[in-house]
This record gives C-alpha cells, sequence and structure tokens, in this order.
C-alpha cells in the first residue's frame, strides 16, 4: 500500500470514529442562546435584550457601506409587514458606525423597524458576528432558532419564522 492510500484510509477510519461518538448528556448544554445586550437606539434611549423576553425577536446586523446588508433589509420588509402582527420584534443593529453616519443613511432609506448602534463593535465581538450581514432569530424561550451570516432568502426566513411563531 502506498503512502498516499495508507494515508486516505487513515483519515476515513478517523472521520467513521469521530461520527460514533458518544451523544451528549446533557442536550441543553448544545442549546445556543440569544444575545444579551444593552445598545442604543437611533430614535434615542436604549434597548436591552430583556424588552424581548417572551418575543420572538429578530436580529439583523448590518453597516451603510454592506451593500448585501441593504439587500437583506429589502428581503426582511415583507416579512415585517406579515408578522409584526403576530408579535415578532424586527431590529437592525448597525456595526461598528457613528450615530450620524447611521442616522444619514436611515434619513435616506427608512427601515420599517427599530435600529440600535454598535458603535464599537462590542456585541458583534462578544457574539461571534464574522460577516454581514448576519441574521438571527431567537424563539420564545431566548434560543437561537436561526443563525445566518451572509444573505438570507425571504423563503428560509419565512419558514423559520412560521416555525418559531407557531
Amino acid at each position: 500500500m502506498t503512502n498516499r492510500r495508507a494515508l486516505g484510509v487513515i483519515v476515513l477510519v478517523l472521520i467513521a470514529v469521530s461520527g460514533c461518538a458518544a451523544p451528549q448528556a446533557d442536550e441543553q448544554a448544545s442549546v445556543e442562546l440569544g444575545p444579551e445586550f444593552e445598545l442604543a437606539s437611533l430614535r434615542g434611549g436604549m434597548v436591552s435584550s430583556t424588552q424581548f423576553d417572551g418575543k420572538v425577536l429578530l436580529l439583523e446586523f448590518w453597516a451603510t457601506w454592506c451593500t448585501p446588508c441593504v439587500a437583506q433589509a429589502r428581503i426582511l420588509e415583507p416579512l415585517h409587514r406579515d408578522f409584526e402582527q403576530r408579535g415578532v420584534e424586527f431590529v437592525a443593529v448597525n456595526l461598528g458606525e457613528d450615530a450620524t453616519i447611521v442616522a444619514e443613511f436611515v434619513d435616506r432609506t427608512p427601515f420599517p423597524y427599530q435600529v440600535l448602534l454598535d458603535p464599537n463593535d462590542e456585541l458583534s465581538a462578544r457574539i461571534g458576528i464574522y460577516a454581514l450581514p448576519t441574521v438571527i432569530i431567537v424563539d420564545q424561550a431566548g434560543r437561537v432558532a436561526y443563525r445566518q451570516p451572509g444573505l438570507s432568502s425571504g423563503e428560509a426566513l419565512r419558514r423559520v419564522l412560521e416555525q418559531t411563531v407557531g
């Protein structure tokens, strides 16, 4: 057997063995909870994640310079119209930008839901936002039901929201 073939067999065995690992004893340990935050609102005042306890929350992480973020916001508009009446809260979290820049952008391109500010990328760094846009949906129990870096389709988001709202 050649070295390359032997290495391939070893890799396949390791993959097979790793897939046979025992399940976690505590299934709840693997459940990701929604992010905790207290951020300034573009409208003024502070908004805390605790204000959304018991509700479905869709968080859109974005920036004014991010072209896919603008597309994501347009995808979210009809979902917001459809699910706002069903108690789903939508929040856009701007990352790393000054409030003045965000306010000027929102004046030109309004959001139908509230915009929060994370000017120093503190929340995004803490919860591992590494791509823009990123959408996170948190269910009524505070668990992450959906997390997608990059552009999310309206169909995928609608499906998750339907399942999450119940």
